[in-house]
């Protein structure tokens, strides 16, 4: 059994893993990544993977897939149909934004205010950054929001600031293609949520 990294240097795992299926590996091809994107599914029936897992990595879900592949009666291991996360990261959970401030709901609303008006502005530079080269400058504002997003109970909105982050780290255009739509997305249903809890709670 392989494991890779979806975003690695040099060779992502797509292409680790097409390269393994065109030497004769027959053995079961896991992937590992932070943010699990849409087109995943037709990348990994291409490559040969057949199994993703989501970080943060948990027990659990190494477990489950050795038990899924190792367990198998087949020779062989083909790509599955489709590519299937053990889990997938929540939208906004005000309850662990809440625990995170210890329920001070009139601290944390003001906060969260602020975290969707500097994280659109932060997207909004994000282009000016990467056509400029000015990948440090990209990077800071890419931690800064999956930081803030993890607190502020935005998982699948911190997933995807980290897959970004590493395109920035990379120095990768092709990366921040495909990343940067994909935090402007989770963004976008991120502060749809909450701002609805915004309005409820004050």
């Amino acid at each position: 059994m392989a494991f890779f990294d979806i975003l690695m240097p040099k060779m992502d795992g797509f292409e680790a893993a097409g390269n393994l299926r065109s030497l004769g590996y027959t053995k079961p091809i896991i992937v590992v990544t932070a943010t699990y994107l849409p087109e995943y599914d037709e990348n990994c029936k291409r490559s040969g993977i057949n199994d993703v897992i989501t970080k943060p990595i948990k027990l659990s879900q190494i477990k489950n897939i050795l038990e899924k592949w190792i367990t198998s009666k087949e020779e062989t291991f083909p790509a599955s149909t489709e590519c299937d996360p053990v889990s997938k990261p929540e939208v906004f959970n005000s309850k662990k934004m809440l625990d995170a401030f210890m329920n001070q709901a009139e601290t944390v609303l003001p906060l969260l205010s602020r975290f969707i008006e500097r994280t659109g502005s932060q997207l909004e530079n994000f282009p000016v950054s990467k056509a400029a080269g000015d990948w440090t400058a990209a990077r800071r504002d890419a931690h800064t929001i999956k930081g803030a997003a993890f607190t502020m109970g935005g998982a699948e909105l911190g997933e995807a600031a980290d897959a970004l982050e590493k395109a920035c780290i990379n120095a990768s255009a092709k990366e921040a293609e495909t990343a940067y739509p994909h935090v402007l997305e989770t963004f976008e249903k991120f502060k749809k949520e909450a701002e609805e809890f915004i309005r409820k709670t004050r």
